[in-house]
């Protein structure tokens, strides 16, 4: 019996047959980013595209209604340096001012109540203007302001501070009503024959009670 040979394929050594799907796929990657690196690269240069706000050269910052803050005050050109430190847009130092005075506003409206009640306590407590004279006391006051204070703006500055609360005050008005004989001054009890309390000589201030 003859013996049959079976010669074996021919390989190419050229050509596309000679690589593989893999050495394909190993070529392509490095000449070809992938999905993930095209993606970053081209969100990357949407950012670049869009310049973000920058700062002002100078910013034009107002405090919000109710709160009273000078544009040329040391507090505005504080923050203005502030925000230009941190390259803050315009709108962004608005929002940031407007925040920081409005709680500055009201940290300062709670310091001078605070403080308002303190004169309030010494007043009450003080062995010759408080006590069961305090009434009298507040009754001087008003009478000496009625007579002397004729256009009513040292009474409406001591309402509005809080400063006719203040013993030290009282004291001064009460003596330049010591000081000048009765008929001179105008009385506290026009109209009525009910005495009238500290309350009635000031209603629009924080009353001694």
């Amino acid at each position: 019996m003859s013996e049959t040979t079976i010669a074996a394929p021919e390989v190419a050594t050229e050509g596309p047959d000679s690589t593989n799907l893999m050495s394909e796929a190993l070529e392509a990657a490095d000449t070809t980013a992938s999905p993930e690196q095209t993606e970053t690269v081209e969100a990357t240069d949407g950012n670049n595209q869009g310049e973000p706000a920058s700062a002002p050269e100078s910013y034009e910052l107002s405090a919000p209604d109710g709160v009273n803050i000078q544009s040329d005050s040391a507090l505005v050109a504080a923050y203005g340096d502030f925000a230009k430190s941190l390259s803050l847009p315009q709108d962004k130092a608005q929002e940031g001012f407007s925040q920081l005075a409005t709680a500055q506003a009201a940290h300062a409206k709670a310091q001078h109540a605070a403080l308002v009640e303190s004169w309030m306590t010494e007043t009450r407590d003080d062995p010759t203007l408080g006590g069961s004279n305090l009434n009298q006391s507040m009754v001087k006051a008003d009478q000496f302001l009625a007579t002397f204070d004729n256009s009513k703006e040292l009474r409406s500055l001591l309402i509005e501070t809080g400063l006719i609360n203040h013993r030290a005050v009282i004291r001064a008005l009460g003596a330049g009503r010591d000081a000048i004989s009765d008929d001179q001054f105008v009385t506290g009890n026009l109209g009525g024959s009910k005495p009238r309390t500290a309350v009635d000589h000031f209603p629009n201030s924080p009353q001694l009670k």
